[in-house]
C-alpha cells in the first residue's frame, strides 16, 4: 500500500512500506548542514565470501536474579546476578571484608563502600548460579544468585579468538593478568612486561607505561585492566588519551586486552581510549564524562584495527572544542580504517556526534562493522554517519533525535534492522539525494545537505518502527515533487533475506548495495522485535544497571540540539559515588594477579585440599600435593597467585623484580638467575626455575629471596630442588617460622601462615632452585599446624575418574578397588553401601530445587549433595561450570538420601519450553559423580556431559524432548578431541520415553559429533524412545568421534513409547554405531549386550566404516535386520547370537571383509553357524555350517513401562534379563546377565 508523503498528514499505526510501521504524524523543520569533511573517491572492493567462523554467542543467554544475603553479625541489602558478572551490598561496622564467590577468594579492590554501604563488584563469571560470602572476623554473609552472559554478536568475533581477555564464556582467557585502578592506584599501578625477543621484562609503572610495554609485541599474556570508580587523569598519558596500540599495522597488538569499569559508578573522567594497530580489544561498562584531550572522542578506534568489542558503555558530553558542532565535545564512539568491529548496548547521552565510520579508506572491501542495542537518547547525529563500510544496524533505540539517525555516504551499505525510532527526525538518509535534499519539504535543493555533498552509498530497511514526529522517503513510494527509485532514504523489504537488486543505486555516485548482509561472511543472531528491542536496551544499555548517573530529559529535548545545561552541570559537578574502600587492599597489590579459570576470574592453577593421609592423586589441573597437614577442618584452597619460571626466559635478575604478589629481591653483586633446569613433581614438568645461587643475608633479607605478603591462614608452596642437600627457610622478617630440607628430587615445601604479614623466602646458605611458587587463600575456616612437608606424590585413578588405593588418616574414604572381587556382570560402585548421611563428611543436605542450585558451588571435593525424597521442579538449566570440579583423588557427589531410589528423587523439567539448548543440565564441570536421581522433561536433553571424568551412576532419563543423555562438547570453538569430554562413564542408568517435535533426534543415550575418548556405557537400559536406543554419530564437518565402549547393556522397543505413540522420523535403531558413510570411521567397542523389539535394526554401523568390534551380544525380533554391518571395514565380530529375524544379517563390505566367528548367521532365509574365524563379506551367502532355528529358554520379553528400572535390575543396580533370549544350546554364547556385579568401582567420599 503506497501513501503520499506530505506535510501534515497523519499517519496512525499504519504499515507504510513492506518491513517498516509508522505512527505519528509529519511536520516541516529545517535542519543545518553539518561541516564539511574528507571525502575520497572510492576504490571498488567486493564482499570476502569464503566460509568464516565466528567465536561469539547470539543473545544475552540466560537469566539473572537477585536475592537477599542472610548471615550473622551483617546486615544484607542485596545481591544481584548480571551480565558475566555479579555483585553483593551489605552494610557493617568493619573496615576490612573477605569476599569469595564459589568458594574462590575475590580480590580486595573489588570491594569499596559506596555512601553507607559496603559493595563488592565479581566480574568474569560465567552463566549460571554462583554463590557470595561476605565474612569480618565471625561476622558473614551469603547469597546465591543467577548470572547470564553477555550478548556476543557480531562482526567483532570473525575468527575462533573472542575480543579482550576473556573468553566466551565470560571468564578470564588463561594466563591473563589482571591490573586494579582506581584513584588512588592509577599512577602506581605495576607490572613486568616482556619487551625483548629473548624474554626480559621491565617493570612499568602507571597505566599508559605498561600499555607502551605491551606495543612492543613480546608479551603475549591477556590483559585485563579493571577500572574502579572515578578515576581522572593519568600521570602519563598520550595527549590526553589513555593509547592501546600495536607497533604497526603488520604487527598488531594482538595478546587479548579489556578494559573494563567495575560495577555501577566506574567513570573515566576527563580522558578517553583511543586504539590503533590492535586486535581482539574489548571495552566495556565504562562511564566517559567530560573528555578533555587533544583528539577530543570518548573512545576512537583509529586506524588497522580488527576484532574490538565496545560494549555497555555510558558517553556522556566531552568538554567543547574549537568547532561550533563541538559544544558537546567531539565524538563520542569513532571507527575509521578499522575492521571486524561490535558497538553494542551503549548509551549515548545527548551526545552531539555519536558514531562516526569511516573516513579516508577509499574502499568498500573488507569493512565491517555491528551496532546493535545501543541507546541514542537524545543524541543529535551520527547514529551512523557511514563512509565505505558495511554496516550492520540492529535493534538500536533512536530515542528523540534532533538531526538525524543513520546516513550513507560514499559508497557504503547499511542494513538497518529492527530498529525503533521516536521523534527521530530524519530516521535514515542517503547522501544527495531523497530526505536529505528536500528536508522535509516538497522542492530538492543541494544546499540542505547534511553530509557535505558526499556521493550517496546505500540502505536497505527491514522492520523497523517509526513513531512521532520524522520524515522518510521509502524506495518506490510517493512523495511529492520526487521520483522515489531515486529520490528515497531506504531500499524497503519485507524479508529480511530478501537481496537489493543491482539496478537500485544512489543518485549520486551510482552506488550499489552489496548485500553482505546475505552472504556467507554473516555471522548467526537473532534481532528482536523492535519493540522487544526498546525494552532490553533500557534494561541492559549502558553500565550495570544503567550506572549511577541518572537524568531524565525534558520533552523539548526531542527536537533540541543545545547542550542542556542542566545535564551539563550534573556532569561537571559529578564526585563519583566510592567513598572508601576495603582496608584489606592495602596488603594487595594493584598490579600483575594472574588469573585462569575460578568462577570467579580471580585466580590460577590447580585447586587443593588440606587432607589427611599419606597419599594423594593429581588434582583436575594436573598438579599434585601431598604432605602432613592437621587440622579439624577439611579446607578447601583456592590459588590466588601463582608464579611458574617455566613463563620467563632464562637470564640473570639483578634488581629487586616484582612478579605480581610476589617480589624477587636481587642485586647486581647478588644476583638470580632464571637458568635451564628440568624437573618433574608429580604429574608436572618444568623446564626453567629461578637459581638462588647461595644464601640470603638474615631472616629478613634484601636479596636473593622471594617477598611475598599472606593473610592468616593463607598457604605458601614452592616446587623446588638443589644439587646437593640444602635447607629452604620461610621467615617472617623477625624469624625463621618453617624451614626443610631440600634434595636432588624436586619436592613441595608447604606453609599454612598462622599469622598475616610479610614472608621471605630462602635458601639457609647454598643455590636452591624455586620452579614454582604458590599463595592460596583459604576458602573455609578450621585450624591449622602451619606445618610444612617435603614429599612428593603421583597421580592416580582409572579413566572414570575414580581412584585405586587406600587411604588413612582422620578424613577417611570408602575403600577403594576396582578389581574383580566377585562372579557375575557389570559394576556398581559402593555408594549403595552408605546407611546413613551420617557416614559423610562433607554434606549438604537439600531439598528443594532452591538448595540444590546453590548447593553446587559450595560442595567441596570429595563432599556430597544429599537429595531428600521429592521433586525437584526447575524452569531454568542448571549449568555445573567448567571450572566447578572435583579431582581424581575427591570427586564431587550428588546422590539420592540412603534409603531412596532413583524414582523418588525426580528433578523435574517440564516447565521449560522446548528449544534447543534448553537442558536439564549442562555437566561442563570434570571429576562429578551422580547417583540414584531421575532428570526429566527438559526442553531439550535431560543431562549434557561436557566435562571429563565424570561418573553418571543409577540414574533415570525420562520424558526429555531430545536424548535423555548425550556426551558433546561445551561449544563449537572446541575444535580437537582433546578438548571434547572424554572418559566419562555411563553406569546402570535408563533411559525412555525421550521425544523430540520430529521423532528425529531424540535417543536414550548419545554420544555423537564431538565426543573424546574412553567414554563407556556400562549397565544401561535404553528403550521407548524416538530415536534410537544408543546414537554415536558422526559427521565429516567434526571429523570422528573418539572410541566408545558400551558393555552389558540392553536396548528395546525404540521407536515407540510406552504409550504406544510412534514417530516416523526416527531411525528406531537399538545401537547405531556411527554415521557418514566412511568418512569418519571409529573403531567401537560393543560386547554383552542385547537388543530386540526395535523399530529398524537391532546393531547397525550407519557408515561408520570403522573396525567395530562385537563380543557376545545377541539380537532378537527387531523390525529391520538384527546385525547391520554391511558397511564395516575389518570389523572382528564374535560370539553373536541371531533369534527369529526378518532380514539377512550383513557383515562386511561388499569389497572389504571382516572377521566373524563363534557366531550365529542368517542369511539367504537360513541360519548358519560359523565356528572359527571367517571372512565374511556383505551378500556372502552359505558361509559356515548350516544349522537349525536356534531355541531359548525364555522368549517372554518385558513390557516396555515405567518399572523396567526397578523390575530388570538386580539390588546392586545391574542389569538383570535371568534367561531371557539365552540360547538352550550351550555351543551359542549371545550376551549373558547374572546375579551381581562382577567388579566394585571405589569411591573417594569422605567419610567420617
Amino acid at each position: 500500500m503506497k501513501k503520499s508523503l506530505r506535510a501534515g498528514m497523519a499517519l496512525t499505526s499504519l504499515v507504510f512500506a513492506a518491513g517498516l510501521i509508522f505512527s505519528g504524524c509529519l511536520a516541516i523543520s529545517d535542519e543545518e548542514s553539518e561541516e564539511a569533511e574528507t571525502t575520497s573517491e572510492i576504490s571498488a572492493g567486493s564482499i570476502n565470501r569464503a566460509a568464516v567462523s565466528y567465536s561469539g554467542t547470539s543473545g544475552i543467554l540466560g537469566s539473572i536474579t537477585s536475592a537477599t544475603p542472610t548471615g550473622s553479625g551483617l546486615t544484607g541489602v542485596k545481591a544481584q546476578g548480571w551480565l558475566n558478572s555479579a555483585y553483593i551490598v551489605w552494610t557493617g561496622s568493619s573496615s576490612s571484608y573477605t569476599v569469595t564467590c564459589d568458594g574462590q577468594a575475590v580480590s580486595s579492590y573489588l570491594t569499596r563502600k559506596i555512601g553507607g554501604q559496603w559493595r563488592c563488584d565479581i566480574p568474569g563469571l560465567a552463566k549460571g548460579n554462583h554463590t557470595i560470602k561476605v565474612t569480618s572476623g565471625s561476622s558473614y554473609l551469603s547469597a546465591t544468585v543467577s548470572v547470564a552472559s553477555h550478548d556476543r554478536t557480531g562482526f567483532a568475533f570473525y575468527g575462533t579468538i573472542t575480543p579482550g581477555a576473556y573468553k566466551a564464556d565470560g571468564t578470564l582467557k588463561d594466563n591473563a593478568v589482571v591490573l586494579y585502578v582506581n584513584e588512588s592506584t592509577k599512577d602506581k599501578v605495576s607490572l613486568d612486561v616482556v619487551t625483548s625477543s629473548k624474554g626480559a621484562t621491565t617493570t612499568c609503572t602507571g597505566l599508559q607505561n605498561i600499555l607502551y610495554a605491551f606495543k612492543k609485541g613480546y608479551d603475549n599474556r591477556p590483559l585485563c585492566v579493571r577500572l574502579i570508580g572515578k578515576v581522572t587523569d593519568f600521570a602519563t598519558m598520550d595527549n590526553g588519551d589513555i593509547m592501546i596500540s600495536g607497533s604497526s599495522a603488520s604487527k598488531p597488538l594482538s595478546n587479548g586486552l579489556t578494559i573494563e569499569g567495575i560495577g555501577s559508578d566506574a567513570t573515566a573522567y576527563g580522558w578517553g581510549i583511543r586504539i590503533k594497530n590492535a586486535q581482539y580489544v574489548e571495552i566495556s561498562n565504562i562511564g566517559f564524562m567530560m573528555i578533555d584531550s587533544a583528539e577530543g572522542d570518548n573512545v576512537s578506534l583509529q586506524q588497522s584495527n580488527k576484532n574490538v568489542w565496545v560494549h555497555n558503555c555510558d558517553m556522556f558530553y566531552g568538554t567543547p572544542g574549537g568547532d561550533a558542532d563541538q559544544k558537546k565535545g567531539d565524538g563520542s564512539l569513532d571507527c575509521k580504517k578499522s575492521t571486524y568491529v561490535t558497538f553494542s548496548y551503549n548509551h549515548f547521552w545527548d551526545s552531539g556526534k555519536c558514531n562516526l565510520l569511516g573516513l579516508s579508506e577509499g574502499t568498500t572491501s573488507d569493512l565491517y562493522i555491528t551496532y546493535h542495542h545501543n541507546w541514542y537518547d537524545h543524541s543529535d547525529s551520527r547514529h551512523p554517519r557511514c563512509r565505505y563500510y558495511s554496516a550492520h544496524i540492529y535493534n538500536n533505540y533512536y530515542d528523540g533525535n534532533s538531526k538525524y539517525g543513520a546516513g550513507a555516504c560514499l559508497g557504503s551499505s547499511l542494513f538497518m534492522e529492527s530498529n525503533y525510532f521516536r521523534n527521530c527526525k530524519y530516521p535514515m538518509m542517503i547522501s544527495m539525494q531523497g530526505t536529505d535534499l528536500f528536508a522535509g519539504t516538497s522542492s530538492k535543493n543541494s544546499a540542505n545537505s547534511t553530509f557535505s555533498k558526499e556521493a550517496g552509498g546505500m540502505i536497505k530497511a527491514y522492520n523497523n518502527t517509526m513513531t512521532g514526529t520524522y520524515y522518510f522517503i521509502p524506495y518506490g513510494g510517493t512523495y511529492s515533487g520526487a521520483d522515489t527509485t531515486s529520490d528515497f532514504d531506504a531500499y524497503v523489504v519485507s524479508s529480511k533475506s530478501a537481496t537489493v537488486p543491482s539496478s537500485v543505486v544512489s543518485l549520486s555516485g551510482s552506488n550499489k548495495y552489496n548485500n553482505f548482509d546475505t552472504s556467507s561472511i554473516m555471522y548467526s543472531y537473532t534481532a528482536d522485535s523492535p519493540e522487544d528491542a526498546v525494552k532490553n536496551v533500557k534494561k541492559y544499555a549502558g553500565r550495570i544497571e544503567g550506572g549511577d548517573f541518572t537524568y531524565t530529559f525534558p520533552d523539548s529535548a526531542d527536537k533540541s540540539y543545545d547542550v542542556d545545561t542542566t545535564l551539563k552541570s550534573k556532569l561537571e559537578n559529578y564526585t563519583g559515588a566510592t567513598t572508601a574502600y576495603n582496608e584489606a587492599s592495602s596488603s594487595e597489590s594493584s598490579g600483575g594477579s594472574s588469573s585462569g579459570s575460578s568462577s570467579s576470574g580471580e585466580s590460577s592453577g590447580s585447586s587443593s585440599g588440606s587432607s589427611s593421609g599419606s597419599s594423594s592423586g593429581s588434582t583436575s589441573s594436573g598438579s599434585s600435593s601431598s604432605g602432613s597437614s592437621s587440622g579439624s577442618s577439611s579446607t578447601s584452597t583456592v590459588t590466588s597467585a601463582k608464579l611458574t619460571a617455566d613463563s620467563y626466559s632464562t637470564g640473570t635478575i639483578s634488581s629487586d623484580t616484582v612478579y605480581g604478589d610476589f617480589t624477587l629481591l636481587a642485586t647486581s653483586k647478588k644476583n638470580v638467575k632464571i637458568s635451564s633446569s628440568s624437573a618433574t613433581y608429580g604429574s608436572t614438568s618444568y623446564k626453567n626455575a629461578w637459581d638462588l645461587q647461595g644464601g640470603a643475608d638474615g631472616v629478613k633479607p634484601s636479596y636473593r629471596a622471594f617477598k611475598v605478603t599472606l593473610a592468616k591462614g593463607d598457604i605458601l608452596k614452592a616446587v623446588v630442588n638443589a644439587n646437593a642437600s640444602r635447607t629452604l627457610q620461610l621467615s617472617n622478617g623477625s624469624k625463621v617460622v618453617s624451614s626443610t630440607s631440600v634434595g636432588t628430587s624436586a619436592s613441595l615445601f608447604s606453609y599454612n601462615a598462622t599469622s598475616a604479614g610479610t614472608y621471605y623466602l630462602y635458601s639457609k646458605s647454598s643455590s636452591i632452585r624455586v620452579f614454582e611458587i604458590t599463595k592460596t587463600g583459604s576458602s573455609s575456616s578450621g585450624s591449622s599446624s602451619g606445618s610444612s612437608s617435603g614429599s612428593s606424590s603421583g597421580s592416580s585413578g582409572s579413566s572414570s575418574g575414580e581412584s585405586s588405593g587406600s587411604s588413612s588418616g582422620s578424613s577417611s574414604s570408602l575403600s577403594i578397588s576396582a578389581s574383580k572381587t566377585q562372579t557375575g556382570v557389570g559394576t556398581r560402585s559402593r555408594l549403595n553401601e552408605i546407611s546413613s548421611i551420617n557416614q559423610i563428611k562433607n554434606a549438604i543436605s537439600v531439598s528443594n530445587a532452591t538448595q540444590l542450585k546453590a548447593a553446587l558451588n559450595e560442595v567441596v571435593s570429595g563432599g556430597a549433595i544429599v537429595l531428600a525424597k521429592g521433586t525437584y521442579s526447575f524452569s531454568e538449566t542448571i549449568t555445573i561450570s567448567s571450572s566447578n570440579n572435583g579431582s581424581s583423588s575427591a570427586m564431587k557427589y550428588i546422590i539420592a538420601a540412603p534409603g531412596t531410589s532413583a524414582e523418588d528423587i525426580i528433578l523435574d523439567f517440564s516447565s521449560q519450553s522446548l528449544a534447543d539448548f534448553n537442558r536439564g543440565i549442562h555437566l561442563f564441570g570434570s571429576y562429578w559423580h551422580f547417583y540414584g536421581l531421575t532428570i526429566k522433561g527438559a526442553g531439550d536433553n535431560g543431562l549434557y556431559v561436557s566435562g571429563k571424568n565424570n561418573i553418571i551412576e543409577n540414574c533415570i532419563f525420562v520424558e526429555n524432548r531430545d536424548s535423555g543423555l548425550q556426551i558433546a562438547r561445551e561449544k563449537s570453538s572446541l575444535s580437537n578431541m582433546s578438548d571434547w569430554p572424554s572418559n566419562n562413564l555411563i553406569l546402570n542408568c535408563t533411559s525412555y520415553n525421550n521425544a523430540d517435535k520430529t521423532g528425529e533426534n531424540a535417543d536414550g543415550f548419545a554420544c555423537k559429533l564431538t565426543a573424546g575418548n574412553g567414554n563407556v556405557f556400562d549397565g544401561c537400559i535404553s528403550y521407548s524412545n524416538s530415536d534410537d536406543g544408543w546414537d554415536l554419530y558422526a559427521k565429516e564437518a567434526t571429523g570422528s568421534i573418539g572410541v566408545v565402549t558400551i558393555k552389558n547393556c540392553v536396548a528395546f522397543n525404540n521407536g515407540k513409547l510406552t504409550t504406544g505413540s510412534s514417530y516416523g522420523n526416527g531411525d528406531m535403531n537399538g545401537f547405531k554405531l556411527g554415521g557418514s558413510n566412511g568418512k569418519v570411521p571409529t573403531a567401537h567397542i560393543v560386547s554383552n549386550c542385547i537388543a530386540f523389539a526395535n523399530g529398524h535394526d537391532g546393531f547397525t554401523d550407519n557408515g561408520n566404516g570403522g573396525s567395530l568390534s562385537l563380543t557376545n551380544c545377541t539380537s532378537y525380533n527387531n523390525a529391520k535386520v538384527n546385525f547391520n554391518f554391511y558397511r564395516t571395514n575389518k570389523g572382528n565380530f564374535t560370539g553373536l547370537v541371531t533369534g527369529s529375524p526378518n532380514n539377512s544379517d550383513k557383515y562386511g563390505t561388499s569389497s572389504v571383509a571382516s572377521t566373524v566367528s563363534k557366531t550365529l548367521y542368517y542369511t539367504n532365509s537360513k541360519y548358519y553357524w560359523i565356528s572359527s574365524a571367517t571372512s565374511v563379506t556383505n551378500g556372502q551367502k552359505n558361509v559356515g555350517t548350516q544349522v537349525n532355528a536356534p531355541s531359548f529358554k525364555s522368549t517372554s520379553l518385558p513390557t516396555a513401562n515405567s518399572s523396567v528400572h526397578k523390575n530388570l535390575r538386580n539390588a546392586d543396580g545391574t542389569v538383570k534379563l535371568g534367561d531371557m533370549l539365552k540360547p538352550n544350546d550351550s555351543t551359542y554364547s549371545g550376551a549373558s546377565f547374572s546375579t551381581q556385579a562382577a567388579s566394585i568401582l571405589g569411591v573417594s567420599l569422605k567419610t567420617n
